[in-house]
């Protein structure tokens, strides 16, 4: 969002000379216009740094929760996918730079830097075997990197890693179904509200900035109502225990 030039000498024009008669309706009317339009853009500007903070720190909240866990042995994820959305998450973030999204764009390096975290943890903690699917995802990576570079066009990259997170979720929501008292319902339901909050502070909008964080939105809003109507559901259908 680029501020127009202030006309400062309109501003004192009117603020000094007030009751003259050689200031026109057309002047004051500007004037007017010109002021409601700084003080817009100003409100705005800063809405988006605070919306862009706040979803940064719930995101971060939620990925702590996770770490915790992974390193309390509560938790045991598969390090390779960790990587591999560290890098689709780094792709993303780049491209939202490119094409001026501002504050909104720090969910997803915040995003970046918490999957790199748990990649690490879960090189100790968590499941370190290397899976023919986590090769796939990383190729469609490297491809949309290869596909930027060479067509210069970021939407493009966007649509492949989107794609791939796509496909890369599916595992994690058999899993969740099968196991729903095995994932963090905090972390994804943290993580669908911080890009919310990263869409509503992007100071550009188009595909390249909002296209990634609304699949995030939706792939992490699903997988948490999911996981709540399984445990509910696995709670109902449990015996109950003999007095």
């Amino acid at each position: 969002m680029v501020s127009p030039p202030f006309n400062i000498t309109l501003f004192f024009h009117v603020c000094y000379n007030p009751l003259k008669r050689n200031i026109s309706p057309k002047q004051a009317a500007t004037f007017l216009l010109d002021c409601l339009y700084h003080c817009y853009y100003s409100l705005m500007l800063n809405l988006n740094i605070v919306l862009g903070v706040l979803g940064s720190v719930l995101l971060l909240c939620g990925d702590l929760l996770y770490v915790r866990g992974v390193f309390q042995k509560h938790l045991r994820p598969h390090a390779f996918s960790w990587l591999v959305w560290s890098v689709l998450n780094g792709i993303a973030f780049a491209a939202q730079i490119s094409k001026g999204a501002g504050p909104g764009a720090w969910v997803t390096a915040v995003n970046t830097a918490s999957c790199l975290l748990i990649f690490f943890g879960a090189l100790r903690f968590g499941d370190r075997r290397w899976l023919r699917f986590d090769w796939m995802a990383l190729s469609g990576a490297g491809l949309a990197l290869l596909l930027w570079l060479f067509t210069k066009e970021a939407l493009l990259s966007v649509l492949l890693i989107v794609v791939v997170d796509l496909f890369g979720s599916l595992p994690t929501f058999r899993k969740g179904y099968h196991q729903p008292h095995g994932e963090l319902i905090k972390s994804y339901t943290f993580a669908a509200l911080a890009n919310l909050l990263a869409i509503l502070a992007l100071e550009s909008y188009s595909p390249t900035t909002w296209l990634y964080p609304a699949v995030i939105v939706l792939l992490d809003g699903s997988l948490s109502i999911m996981l709540v109507a399984r445990r509910k559901s696995l709670q109902a259908h449990s015996p109950i225990p003999s007095i």
